[in-house]
């Protein structure tokens, strides 16, 4: 159990997760460093905005930043497949591809080694001529600036929109 003393973003839940000191990726799928969140309740002023009961968990030793994050437990891990986008174009002018968005499959740290089925994936957009999307861990100085780099190009009737979109990743514990 501990007190939040700063305001959160959005106060958490039963069922979500709480995550301190994230060095790699693979601490969090791992699950060292992680507990389900078990009630979050207010306290008495003086001790904090929100009072956070976590089920049974040793963290590992060494961490003294007072930091972490949550995680919804709706939200967790997400994969993006971007199917039938292979550059051309169908008769009529038209992106073959459609990117699809598959969410809360655990925490799932390996890739598959084939595309998942997108049976019951959300479609994000359709007409999809191209995508491409990349992310660096390390991008920059350190460790904790990683880089995610998206390309997608709609292709419709002929006319083609290409958008391209970069983003640092905090991934800092």
């Amino acid at each position: 159990m501990f007190d939040v003393l700063t305001p959160l973003s959005a106060v958490p839940a039963a069922g979500d997760w709480v995550v301190v000191g994230n060095q790699t990726p693979a601490d969090v799928y791992s699950g060292v460093n992680r507990a389900m969140i078990a009630s979050v309740s207010t306290p008495t002023a003086v001790y904090g905005r929100h009072r956070i009961t976590l089920a049974s968990t040793q963290f590992p030793l060494g961490y003294d930043g007072a930091r972490f994050t949550v995680v919804p437990n709706a939200q967790r891990a997400v994969f993006y497949v971007c199917s039938g986008a292979d550059g051309t174009l169908d008769a009529n002018g038209n992106g073959k591809g459609t990117l699809y968005r598959l969410a809360n499959y655990g925490f799932n740290s390996s890739y598959p080694a084939v595309c998942p089925s997108v049976a019951s994936a959300d479609v994000l957009a359709t007409r999809v001529r191209t995508c491409t999307f990349v992310y660096d861990p390390n991008q920059g100085a350190t460790q904790q600036s990683g880089f995610v780099w998206t390309e997608i190009e709609l292709a419709r009737n002929g006319e083609a929109a290409h958008m391209a979109m970069g983003a640092h990743v905090a991934n800092g514990p």
